[in-house]
């Protein structure tokens, strides 16, 4: 295999390009072969000290000595700043190659490194990287994040407010997918999560933002209905949509409708002609799973059944290209 080469050259290369060609090839292998990656002895341990190395500027590309007089020290930034993110990008692709329960050890070995580039002092790169590589590692290792928690929640609470669009955005995925794997341990910060997620879409500008707070409200609903004033949020998360920047996250919301409508239909007719004028955006496209794109067909040949009259007059009443586009669901 190729790692023993990849390892030596992360810790022994002085050019830091090099470097971030080799942890770019190496999160690839990672997000290709999985699991098959990992299955020789100590290789988990191997890609994890490599990394910690990174993060701690134990590299030899990180060594100050080994930098030339006339660099531009800009550029240096950028090249430490890109350097951080690729090898962060490997955390969640070793949690999701072995598992949460298997990796959770070394992501407790991790959380100081990254804890630390959260706090208010730091730049704002720090933290978005930071706090983007903890949230897509929740969501990679499942419910064994339920023990990190108290660790993890205060400090993305306080990345959602932060003001600079990049963090906001990332600590409000991070919330949603804490709410998702975090399940009862988190109902109780339901109030005050749904205040902060509230407060947010009432004045954001970011329209990635607010993409990622309807996808952490469609998580939370999800996961904990009986703790969503439902009557309150559910209109704001569909005012909300199309969603514009993050359309990954239209897998989750539409989800969450489809959700909706098996757990309360009323509330997904109420605002049919909205909701169709979405799904006339999304249906179809490589936005959305199979999984989702089924459950979505699923659904708008169900309404007509159910509800004939609403379903028309919504029908009717959004642009021609998406009434079309969903009749022939309909009717196929």
């Amino acid at each position: 295999m190729v790692f023993p080469n990849y390892l030596k050259t992360i810790q022994d290369e002085k050019d830091r390009l090099v470097v971030m060609t080799i942890l770019e090839s190496m999160n690839n292998v990672l997000k290709n072969c999985k699991g098959d990656a990992l299955k020789e002895p100590g290789r988990l341990d191997e890609i994890c000290k490599a990394i910690r190395n990174v993060l701690q500027k134990k590299t030899t590309c990180q060594d100050p000595e080994n930098e030339e007089t006339e660099s531009d020290e800009e550029q240096e930034a950028e090249y430490d700043s890109m350097l951080l993110e690729y090898a962060g990008e490997g955390i969640p692709l070793l949690a999701a190659a072995v598992g949460g329960q298997i990796f959770a050890p070394y992501f407790a070995a991790f959380l100081p490194l990254l804890l630390c580039k959260t706090k208010p002092s730091c730049t704002v790169a720090e933290k978005s990287f930071a706090i983007g590589s903890i949230a897509e590692t929740i969501q990679a290792m499942g419910p064994a994040t339920v023990q990190f928690v108290p660790r993890l929640l205060p400090m993305l609470q306080a990345g959602a407010r932060d003001t600079d669009d990049e963090v906001r955005s990332n600590s409000v995925f991070g919330i949603g997918v804490l709410a998702e794997q975090g399940k009862e341990v988190i109902f109780d910060h339901y109030p005050s999560l749904l205040n902060i997620l509230s407060s947010i879409i009432a004045r954001e500008q970011n329209r990635r933002v607010v993409d990622n707070v309807c996808g952490a409200v469609s998580r939370m609903m999800m996961t904990n209905l009986a703790g969503v004033p439902v009557d309150q949020v559910f209109p704001v998360l569909v005012r909300s949509l199309p969603l514009k920047e993050d359309l990954e996250e239209n897998v989750t919301v539409i989800n969450c409708i489809t959700f909706m409508y098996k757990s309360n239909p009323n509330q997904v007719i109420r605002h049919l002609q909205q909701l169709l004028a979405v799904f006339g955006e999304v249906i179809g496209t490589e936005q959305l799973t199979e999984e989702s794109q089924t459950a979505l067909v699923m659904l708008l040949k169900d309404i007509p059944q159910r509800f004939p009259q609403e379903f028309q007059t919504a029908l009717m009443a959004i642009p021609q290209e998406a009434a079309k586009k969903l009749s022939a669901v309909v009717s196929s």
